[in-house]
């Protein structure tokens, strides 16, 4: 069973992976963030009701829809003549 500080350090870890100025490729960033939580689920996984696991799967789809969206955004820079 995962403790309220194991799911803190969790959290922290998936916010810096998805970090809006970490300036890393959409992919990358994908397959950085599958392999974490893939890990993290191996080893508390099982311990926790589908509940729990499912509220931080939204959590960590809307970080991860945050992030590809930020990318989109280019900023405007000053026409100079």
């Amino acid at each position: 069973m995962w403790t309220e500080k194991a799911l803190q350090r969790f959290k922290q870890r998936i916010r810096e992976i998805t970090s809006r100025n970490r300036g890393h490729r959409v992919q990358d960033v994908i397959d950085e963030l599958r392999r974490y939580v893939t890990g993290w689920m191996n080893y508390f996984g099982i311990s926790h009701t589908y509940a729990a696991v499912r509220q931080l799967d939204h959590w960590i789809r809307r970080r991860l829809r945050c992030f590809y969206w930020f990318r989109g955004r280019r900023p405007t820079r000053p026409v100079t003549k």
